[in-house]
């Protein structure tokens, strides 16, 4: 890109987990860092290496001028509900992108009663798989290739690079624009082997649609490379994109359009968050509305719901639990 005009300036909170990220964003070409906060010294030093300044509250550095977005990079932080409505405040009409996205943290603003914040956004996954080309390409390819009957979708990584949740919303988003929102959905969380207090670590989930048609995604923080795989299962074959690999193949099993994946990138994780951040803030992908955003959070909400109690989760009424229908 050409002089720093032209970049996406954006404010971040990290933590110590993803200072490597962060510091790949600082020397990613389309974005220039401008202020940076975060919990710890190494924070503050990184910053003082940037020659930037270094504010110690979120809701400080959402208010920092002269800003495109507000990057939050601390998945191992629980913002409560009331700093975070102060943070969505604080960062007014600007996108808020989130590497910590928890449901139950937004539950509050599922509540009619609990008002959102006038202009504020809430805040959007990242990576975002929208927001990324391959993402596009996918979306692309799945309107010639027409309804699916059926999808699958896996998004697993190293916990540091997100969070379960994250990842989950970011994958019925991306469900949404084919089958739109579930009517039931019913998951199974895996925690590790032996130790049945700890976090779940992978969610396995069935959601099924009014129309009939179902769809899986599984979606873990359990480590392995940070990978997205699709498969849409319809009456033109089958379309499966893993990566940057598309293979589609007609009902017949012949061949429509193949390409392999590329090889694993070194900065992949960085990649992907600086290209989600530079598309959210040029536009390339249109923001969803609030309410859009609430019942896609509704339907992560009935998952978590689902994985704890092991029964199916209707989504109308999860919504009318947290008073918002």
């Amino acid at each position: 890109m050409g002089g720093d005009r032209t970049r996406v300036r954006i404010a971040c909170w990290v933590g110590d987990a993803l200072l490597p990220a962060c510091a790949a964003l600082a020397s990613d070409d389309r974005l220039t860092i401008v202020a940076l906060g975060g919990p710890t010294a190494d924070a503050v030093d990184f910053a003082a290496r940037l020659g930037i300044p270094h504010l110690d509250d979120p809701r400080q550095l959402a208010a920092t001028t002269g800003i495109d977005a507000v990057v939050l990079m601390d998945p191992e932080r629980r913002i409560p509900a009331d700093e975070l409505t102060a943070v969505m405040s604080a960062a007014h009409d600007r996108p808020l992108l989130s590497m910590a996205v928890r449901p139950g943290g937004l539950s509050a603003f599922l509540d009619e009663s609990f008002p959102l914040p006038g202009n504020a956004p809430l805040p959007l996954p990242i990576p975002w798989f929208r927001g990324l080309r391959r993402g596009r390409r996918l979306l692309e390819a799945a309107e010639t290739f027409g309804p699916p009957a059926s999808a699958s979708i896996e998004i697993t990584g190293p916990g540091p690079d997100g969070l379960l949740t994250t990842r989950l919303l970011d994958a019925f988003d991306l469900l949404s624009a084919w089958f739109g929102l579930p009517a039931v959905v019913e998951a199974c969380g895996i925690r590790p082997i032996g130790v049945s207090e700890a976090p779940i670590r992978r969610l396995f989930a069935i959601a099924r649609y009014p129309d009939g048609r179902a769809a899986s995604v599984s979606v873990g923080a359990d480590g392995g490379r940070h990978q997205r795989s699709v498969s849409l299962h319809g009456a033109a074959g089958r379309l499966r994109v893993v990566d940057d690999g598309m293979d589609w193949s007609d009902a017949e099993g012949g061949t429509v359009e193949f390409e392999p994946p590329g090889p694993p990138r070194q900065t992949e994780p960085a990649e992907d968050l600086a290209e989600s951040i530079d598309a959210i803030v040029r536009g390339l992908v249109p923001v969803r509305p609030a309410e859009a955003t609430l019942d896609l959070l509704a339907v992560c909400e009935a998952c978590m719901l689902s994985a704890r109690t092991g029964e199916p989760e209707a989504i109308e009424r999860v919504r009318r639990m947290l008073d918002r229908v």
